[in-house]
């Protein structure tokens, strides 16, 4: 058994090599590695509050980071998977950022303005062949970019 301490709770992480991403994950001090992957991380009171899920480590060691997934998102996932089905996940398509101040002000828009910035868009088509095939669009970050807020949805 080991122990550490929870530091960051509510982290987004990348889902390895893919464009997606996982939310709400906690990070931990807590060694994770090949033999505890997966496995539950308790509280004090012995309760399951997390599944064990990656490290980040530059080393390539057991050492770096720890990444857990809150139990109350394994639960929604866990009986799917022991049926023997897979979990798909509605995908929009884009990544970006919060909008913060300091876009705001580069953007010329009010310091107060709040909101997601798009950066990348993914288009999924299908391709004559009937292959599917994904696009990704980086877009530009300019003064004269469209804005979408509560005013003008």
């Amino acid at each position: 058994m080991t122990s550490g301490i929870i530091s960051v709770v509510g982290r987004t992480i990348r889902s390895g090599n893919t464009p997606f991403s996982i939310p709400e994950v906690i990070q931990t001090d807590a060694p994770i590695n090949p033999g505890n992957s997966g496995g539950p991380l308790l509280n004090s009171q012995g309760e399951v509050i997390d599944i064990n899920t990656m490290i980040l480590s530059h080393s390539g060691a057991n050492a770096g980071i720890g990444f857990v997934v809150p139990i109350n998102i394994a639960r929604q996932v866990v009986p799917t998977l022991i049926e023997g089905d897979t979990c798909e996940y509605t995908w929009l398509g884009i990544s970006g950022a919060t909008l913060n101040s300091e876009m705001a002000d580069f953007m010329k828009l009010p310091p107060d303005t709040k909101g997601a910035l798009v950066i990348n868009v993914t288009l999924e088509i299908i391709r004559s062949d009937g292959e599917q095939e994904s696009i990704e669009v980086t877009l530009d970050v300019r003064p004269d970019a469209d804005v979408i807020n509560q005013e003008n949805k």
